[in-house]
């Protein structure tokens, strides 16, 4: 179906993070929470939890990157987490110098335009 070397991409992807607690949540926002979830992973068949002990023990991140490699997914163009730096700590741990640098933007931040441009100019 695709040419040689044509790579396909994923286009949004997310890592585990922790909010910092900034407010009690309502208990109506987590029911809703939980069931959006619930309602996602059977959307997109997905196990309720990982069937094998050991590869629930390994980091996300290195079970994302194993999938990438199984099904011939060039990358991923598009990775949330909770800051720039916690991102490159992840993905350096599994790419090492190969992995793109990457950028949360967060508008309402007094850094972003400075990291925004630092990023793009690399």
């Amino acid at each position: 179906m695709f040419r040689p070397g044509f790579n396909v991409f994923d286009i949004h992807g997310h890592l585990p993070y922790n909010y910092p607690k900034l407010y009690d949540q309502h208990e109506k926002i987590t029911r809703y929470a939980s069931e959006r979830s619930e309602r996602m992973r059977l959307t997109w068949d997905l196990p309720s939890e990982e069937a094998d002990d050991a590869q629930a023990s390994r980091p996300l991140v290195e079970r994302w990157k194993d999938e990438l490699d199984r099904y011939g997914i060039g990358g991923l163009n598009f990775l949330t987490g909770w800051s720039n730096e916690e991102l490159a700590v992840q993905i350096a741990a599994i790419f090492g110098n190969n992995a793109r640098k990457l950028l949360r933007l967060e508008p309402s931040i007094p850094q972003s335009e400075t990291e925004s441009k630092e990023i793009v100019r690399s």
